[in-house]
């Protein structure tokens, strides 16, 4: 009980908050402050990193399970600018937290073409994302054409 309970309050605030304005009724957004690294995938050195992060996770309809997600004013290398770089339609499945008290949204999604200003930079191909949009939110990607790995958490060193 107390699991169903836990997801219909939270379908019931995610249909009703965050509601973008040119959204579609069902449509729901939010963004998480973070950190991100990135790291070289074969040295695991790290390459790059930035504790004042943020990603926004859009679902553009609540009946269907697939969610966006913007790495907001980013960059993953020094000499690279800061850019919105999204990840659209990537599927997901909601679950309840094994304590039953948080919603999290896991996805593991292979070959993604991701967006700038609404192009695609089919160069830039990811291998794989991958995460949970829960509590914290995790998310990683990897580029082996760039021999990059990207990793980015809400959580604190004090979180696991």
């Amino acid at each position: 009980m107390k699991k169903f309970f836990v997801l219909a309050c939270s379908a019931l605030i995610l249909t009703t908050s965050c509601l973008k304005n040119s959204g579609s009724p069902g449509s729901s957004e939010a963004t998480y402050p973070g950190k991100v690294v990135v790291k070289n995938i074969s040295t695991e050195e790290v390459t790059y990193s930035e504790n004042d992060a943020s990603i926004t996770v859009q679902i553009p309809n609540m009946l269907e399970p697939k969610f966006d997600v913007i790495f907001n004013d980013i960059k993953f290398a020094t000499m690279m600018p800061k850019l919105n770089i999204e990840f659209e339609g990537l599927p997901f499945v909601a679950t309840v937290s094994e304590d039953e008290t948080t919603l999290n949204h896991i996805f593991n999604v292979k070959n993604v073409v991701p967006t700038i200003g609404g192009v695609p930079y089919d160069k830039y191909k990811v291998d794989s994302i991958k995460g949970c949009i829960g509590r914290p939110v995790t998310i990683d990607f990897w580029m082996s054409s760039k021999d990059q790995m990207v990793h980015f958490t809400t959580a604190t060193s004090n979180e696991n």
